[in-house]
C-alpha cells in the first residue's frame, strides 16, 4: 500500500518535513467522487500526515480536469477548498487547471510540467518566507 509506505517514511524523518504539497483530484472528476466524499478522503490523508508528528504547512492545489474533459470540476475545485484552513496551516497551493499544454488531452507537456514546477516552487516559497 503506497499509502502506508509513504507515511512509514515521514513518520521516521518528521523534523526533516517542511512542506507537505498536495496534487490530487483529476481522477475523482472522472470517478463522479462527490465533493463531500472528496473533502472527507482529503481531511483524512491531511489528519495522517498531522499523525505522523508533521505541523508543517500543507498546500492543495487546485487541479481537477480529468483527461477527455477540458472543464475544471467545480465540485472537486469545491472539495479542494473546503479542506483549507489557515489555523490548521492549510493553505491554497497553486491552480493546475489554469496550466495549458496536455499534449493528449490529459497529462502535462515538458513545457507545462514546467510551469506546474514553477509555481509550487513559488508557493512554497513565499511561505518560506513569510514564515522568516
Amino acid at each position: 500500500n503506497l499509502h502506508d509506505h509513504l507515511m512509514g517514511a515521514v513518520r521516521q524523518r518528521p523534523a526533516e518535513v517542511s512542506a507537505v504539497a498536495i496534487q490530487i483530484g483529476e481522477g475523482d472528476y472522472g470517478g463522479g467522487t462527490p465533493r463531500g466524499d472528496f473533502a472527507r478522503d482529503l481531511g483524512a490523508t491531511i489528519n495522517a500526515v498531522r499523525e505522523a508528528g508533521i505541523d508543517a504547512p500543507v498546500f492543495v492545489a487546485r487541479g481537477s480536469r480529468f483527461c477527455g474533459r477540458m472543464r475544471p470540476s467545480q465540485t472537486i475545485t469545491a472539495a479542494q477548498n473546503d479542506v483549507l484552513n489557515s489555523a490548521r496551516r492549510i493553505f491554497a497551493g497553486p491552480d493546475l487547471d489554469a496550466v495549458a499544454g496536455r499534449y493528449d488531452g490529459c497529462h502535462f507537456s515538458g513545457l507545462a510540467a514546467r510551469k506546474v514546477a514553477s509555481l509550487w516552487v513559488d508557493t512554497l516559497y513565499a511561505e518560506l518566507a513569510r514564515q522568516n
